[in-house]
């Protein structure tokens, strides 16, 4: 960009690189702080976080103008495959994560197109109800087995001993932090939806 003159950017990043709700005391939303990220938030999001650092320090440094897009996970309704924090497929069973009622903050591709230089996630979330609806609808080989959050947050902690007993010489996962998803405060995308 710099040699070739172009001082304008656009760098889509994500909202897992933000701090959680249960470290700013509520939902998150576009002013909540930016997270000091390491591996164990998982690859995709210390790549995230870690493109979003160097292209705003490359940007600064090179004085270019940097706008940061943070949409929430991006789905297609038209062609649907569950976000991973939703559940995971275990053969003809997906078992999913959490309450019926509670929402995943999501982001369309169609939503995303339309208005990619704003931070977008979009202001009506769908429960993780009918998320799941949506896919036993277009997958009738599959069953759906929900785990309430409650138990997994419990479990977790035992999962991950017994993952260091049974492979010492690998970091373990945090099964409770790879299903939870963040309450988002949407209103601000709400209102540049209405104004496009």
């Amino acid at each position: 960009m710099n040699a070739a003159g172009v001082k304008k950017l656009v760098h889509i990043s994500s909202i897992a690189v933000l701090k959680t709700g249960r470290e700013i005391g509520g939902p998150i939303n576009e002013d909540t702080p930016l997270a000091l990220v390491n591996e164990d938030r998982g690859p995709y999001v210390w790549g995230k976080a870690e493109s979003e650092r160097l292209a705003r320090e490359l940007s600064r440094n090179l004085e270019i103008m940097i706008r940061v897009v943070r949409p929430g996970p991006l789905v297609d309704y038209n062609d649907f495959e569950p976000p991973g924090r939703l559940g995971r497929e275990i053969g003809p069973l997906l078992i999913y994560v959490g309450s019926r009622r509670s929402k995943l903050s999501l982001c369309s591709v169609e939503m995303a197109a339309e208005v990619i230089r704003k931070y977008v996630v979009e202001p009506d979330s769908p429960t993780r109800a009918e998320l799941v609806s949506r896919l036993l609808r277009s997958r009738p080989d599959l069953r759906a087995l929900r785990l309430p959050s409650g138990f997994l947050w419990v479990l977790s902690p035992v999962l991950k001993v017994m993952q260091m007993l049974l492979r010492p010489n690998r970091k373990p996962v945090d099964i409770y932090a790879a299903f939870a998803s963040e309450n988002y405060d949407s209103r601000l995308a709400a209102k540049i939806i209405r104004s496009l």
